[in-house]
């Protein structure tokens, strides 16, 4: 599979187009052999017109493709994101400061293995996906090796819980339980001092300032800092437990702070019909923790990948 931009294509003659009917297509003077199968696009209306294509026509969907329509037309405008495209699958890669994120879709395993093989576009930077699929799921590993074939390696797995709360209750929650908007820094650096910005997806300053006027945040405060979060996600009456920390000067000692945030964004779960939240596979004791409180795995894993940037191999060649 040969990949070209779509603004030589159009230069050489050629035109891309979607219909609902068809999907994307590319039309060329050239010989069938000559003409691409994937082509690069920087248009968020293209991107996102063959994301709800290919997801309409899709016999075995898969995605780890999250970002809002709005969120990831910033992102395009403002040169973070590339997409490769092509009638069956596509692939965002989203530039950061010292890494690139993938994001994928496709209709199946096989055609997003194809359009991995054949036209991953190459990077001076490392490369990070999420591979989230049912652990017994046929596809999966025909997926994981797509990914190793193209030179990914498994970092750590995550297994997702569910809780479920059959008679709901709204349980009030003091205000000053909640994280305040003057905050924001402080939390977004305690996050990233405490996870790898590269492997774990650490949200942005905007993002979290968001959160906080959404209520989300649960934060506990010691010495007139913040010292331990927790950011539950609420969808009507569905949430997702995001992020859980404390700092590590405070684990293990006095009132455990992290435990108090976790109580405090318990008493909202209570009010939730679904809670989702994903954990590592080898934390035993945050995993007995959760099933002492309701939760239970429910099948689905997200196996991290990384694959080394060309600027790496040089520097290990050198």
């Amino acid at each position: 599979m040969k990949i070209i931009r779509l603004a030589d294509v159009q230069s050489g003659g050629a035109s891309v187009s979607y219909r609902p009917e068809r999907g994307w297509q590319i039309s060329s003077p050239l010989p069938p052999e000559e003409t691409a199968a994937a082509w690069e696009v920087k248009d968020s209306r293209e991107v996102l017109s063959a994301f709800t294509f290919l997801r309409s026509q899709a016999k075995d969907w898969r995605t780890d493709y999250f970002l809002s329509p709005e969120e990831l037309e910033k992102k395009l405008h403002a040169g973070k994101v590339r997409a490769v495209l092509s009638c069956t699958a596509f692939l965002l890669i989203e530039t950061r400061t010292s890494y690139e994120r993938l994001y994928y879709g496709s209709t199946c395993a096989g055609a997003l293995t194809e359009l991995l093989r054949s036209a991953l576009p190459c990077s001076t930077l490392p490369l990070v996906v999420d591979l989230i699929a049912d652990k017994d799921e046929g596809g999966r590993v025909q997926l994981v090796d797509g990914f190793t074939h193209c030179g990914f390696q498994q970092q750590f797995r995550l297994r997702r819980m569910t809780r479920i709360q059959k008679r709901l209750q709204d349980l009030a929650v003091p205000a000053d339980k909640f994280a305040r908007p003057s905050e924001t820094d402080e939390i977004t650096r305690l996050l990233q001092r405490n996870f790898d910005v590269m492997t774990e997806n650490v949200p942005s300053c905007e993002e979290i300032r968001a959160a906080i006027q959404r209520r989300e945040i649960f934060a506990a405060r010691r010495d007139g800092r913040v010292v331990a979060v927790f950011w539950l996600a609420r969808h009507g009456k569905r949430g997702e437990a995001r992020y859980w920390l404390a700092d590590p000067a405070y684990r293990g000692h006095g009132d455990f702070p992290g435990v108090a945030v976790y109580w405090d964004a318990l008493r909202l779960m209570k009010g939730l019909r679904v809670v989702t939240l994903f954990v590592k596979e080898e934390n035993a004791p945050v995993i007995k923790m959760h099933l002492a409180n309701g939760f239970r795995f429910d099948g689905l894993e997200d196996m991290v990948f990384t694959k080394k940037g060309m600027a790496e191999d040089d520097e290990r060649k050198d």
